[in-house]
């Protein structure tokens, strides 16, 4: 009879000891995957930084104070080819600290035909796909359009009106990189059982 007993509680203490286990190995699981994510976030988190750091340096407003202008006509209309001007007409040249004001003497034009620059045609499916940023499945398909969009503006060969064009659409991709990695750590938090919450 006494070891009947004995075998009830070692049964008994066995089999809490094995449910003990089990909850702390269901509790480093946890811990891991938590930490796991929040690893995954850190790096999303710096790969955004790094993007928008590199989307400062090639703003519109860079170009100018690297010497580049904006030349557009007495309408507004902005000035790229020398057929676009006549002898007197007068073009107003945008620069870092203001406005020149200049009338056209004469134009000479460059010697064969140009045809469209692989920056240009590259910048024109940017356009294109850059239209769709809401639809996109990801945060790297997100990621690797932002990535196009950086290599054009880092292109020598763009005017000040496409690097403005291309600005803009990688500002839209840079909010929308961070609105996705915003919406993944509230998904993150709202999945925590006990309702605490935890800084990235």
């Amino acid at each position: 009879m006494f070891s009947l007993h004995i075998y009830r509680y070692q049964t008994i203490f066995i089999g809490i000891f094995k449910l003990n286990e089990k909850r702390q190995r269901a509790v480093d699981a946890e811990n891991t995957l938590r930490s796991l994510m929040e690893r995954h976030l850190t790096k999303e988190k710096h790969r955004l930084a790094l993007c928008a750091e590199r989307m400062k340096g090639l703003s519109p407003l860079e170009k100018l104070s690297q010497g580049y202008s904006y030349v557009c006509n007495a309408q507004g209309q902005n000035i790229k080819k020398t057929d676009q001007v006549r002898e007197g007409d007068l073009l107003q040249i945008y620069v870092t600290d203001g406005q020149i004001e200049t009338y056209v003497t004469g134009t000479v034009k460059l010697e064969g035909e140009r045809g469209q620059s692989p920056i240009n045609s590259n910048r024109e499916e940017m356009m294109k796909d850059t239209k769709k940023i809401e639809q996109a499945a990801s945060l790297e398909e997100l990621f690797e359009r932002l990535d196009r969009v950086i290599g054009g503006l880092e292109g020598e060969e763009l005017s000040l009106e496409d690097s403005f064009n291309l600005y803009q659409e990688g500002m839209e991709l840079v909010k929308c990189c961070n609105r996705t990695i915003d919406d993944v750590e509230k998904k993150v938090l709202a999945l925590d059982e006990n309702g605490e919450s935890h800084e990235f």
